[in-house]
């Protein structure tokens, strides 16, 4: 088995907790090697040229595993920290070919990145999975790639969805189609201007991954499945994770429960929430 470590970056350097996190999570995955349903016959890390934009980044280290023959891949985002066994964990698990742990957005309210889409917008939106089991598998339509396991096959039914005469793309950092329409009344002036802008000049601000994962959904058979038991931190000023989301979370909805109990009541009743995968899945 031919295993591949993508560690797509933009920096000219990496964040000292995500070098020491990755480098103990490479040691506990060398340390329980045998203990995997597999051999690994080589394992290579792919380090994307700085230079390049993230999405190029991405699509040469999933060029690489599809020319070189790798049978597996993991992601990681040089922003983040892991488990210590998330590398093993991740490739010990051979069911999914998609499989994703958990982190959050680095800014408020500090939702995880993974999502449900709504076929309800005019435009597919999505949002955040808040809710979810603790211990079980569960599925989702849209994640970030800093923290995921993906198998050779999903890059290539992908590949092969492509006509003989066109370039193929797994990632593309893509175009918002904000407009004014997609703006409230009540919003205020900066951000109608903002959208005007958007929509005029094509502002590229909806991330590759979101990209990757609609293919994903068109073109494979394939679904996202989340272990809710790797979960890393997202580092920034301070290291975005679970606790602070949870704890922030928790805080607003007892404000809310205290101030506003039927805006509470209506939130738990229709807050996005993730159900375990049935074993027969």
């Amino acid at each position: 088995m031919k295993v591949a470590i993508v560690i797509p970056s933009a920096l000219n350097s990496y964040m000292f907790d995500f070098v020491l996190s990755y480098s103990q999570a490479l040691q506990y995955l060398q340390t329980h090697i045998e203990d995997l349903p597999f051999e690994i016959t080589h394992l290579e890390e792919i380090r994307p040229k700085k230079q390049f934009p993230i999405d190029a980044n991405r699509n040469y280290a999933a060029a690489r595993i599809l020319e070189e023959g790798f049978d597996t891949s993991i992601w990681l985002d040089a922003d983040q920290t892991f488990p210590i066994n998330t590398l093993f964990r991740l490739l010990n698990n051979r069911q999914y070919p998609i499989i994703s742990g958990i982190y959050h957005v680095k800014a408020k309210p500090f939702y995880p990145v993974m999502f449900y889409e709504r076929p309800d917008s005019d435009f597919t939106f999505f949002k955040p999975i808040i809710e979810y089991p603790n211990d079980e598998f569960f599925y989702a339509d849209m994640i970030g790639m800093g923290c995921v396991k993906i198998d050779r096959c999903v890059f290539e039914d992908i590949a092969k969805s492509y006509k003989d005469d066109e370039k193929i793309e797994f990632f593309r950092y893509g175009l918002n189609p904000v407009t004014i329409e997609y703006i409230k009344e009540d919003d205020d002036d900066r951000r109608k201007k903002d959208a005007a802008i958007h929509a005029k000049y094509a502002i590229r601000d909806v991330s590759e991954d979101v990209f990757f994962c609609r293919l994903i959904r068109e073109k494979t058979d394939y679904k996202i499945v989340i272990d809710p038991k790797i979960q890393s931190g997202h580092i920034t000023s301070w290291l975005i994770d679970k606790d602070l989301s949870d704890g922030f979370y928790n805080q607003t909805m007892a404000i809310l429960e205290e101030r506003n109990p039927e805006s509470h009541k209506y939130i738990k009743e229709n807050i996005c929430r993730a159900e375990p995968i049935k074993k027969q899945d």
